[in-house]
């Protein structure tokens, strides 16, 4: 199934309906995940990656508090960190790692989230040779096909990652 392009962002046929403040709004109809999950409506769409397999969309959006994950039809799969202790604040960027995780810039609270592809929280990034109070403030987040990590800092540097997490330049 084609999917059309709607002001720069990719929009399945159907499931979105035009641009709000910049961004794309979704219809006012409620959707559900598979599994009962009420999607929220998207309010600040600000980071947009597909998947390795190029079969899912990750959509993340501060407005909502969410990451919402679409198949290639549009249709919804997940919604990531809207509920439960470790729910997302103001989520910017995410993107997938090869092994399946899914790392969120959640830019109010100064983290990175890990997430399993099934959507269950797993942890916090933490770098594994940098002291606990370094001053990590992420903005957005990428992976190489060997598994590299790219990760943009507030502070200006952008910031280097083996498979380990281990920093590797900046």
């Amino acid at each position: 199934v084609p999917i059309p392009v709607v002001q720069g962002l990719v929009a399945p046929a159907g499931r979105f309906a035009g641009n709000l403040a910049g961004g794309v709004a979704l219809a006012a109809e409620l959707q559900l995940t598979p599994d009962g999950i009420a999607v929220p409506p998207i309010k600040e769409p600000r980071g947009l990656s597909v998947s390795r397999d190029g079969d899912r969309l990750y959509l993340a959006d501060p407005g909502a508090r969410a990451v919402t994950v679409y198949d290639r039809d549009g249709s919804p799969l997940k919604v990531l960190g809207q509920e439960g202790p470790h729910r997302l604040q103001g989520p910017i960027s995410a993107a997938e790692a090869p092994d399946g995780r899914i790392f969120v810039v959640d830019r109010l609270a100064n983290r990175l989230a890990i997430f399993s592809r099934d959507g269950s929280f797993l942890q916090d990034f933490r770098p594994a040779n940098m002291p606990a109070n370094f001053p990590l403030v992420p903005i957005s987040v990428a992976f190489d096909r060997d598994g590299v990590m790219y990760l943009g800092d507030g502070n200006g540097p952008l910031y280097v990652f083996d498979k380990a997490g281990n920093l590797g330049r900046r």
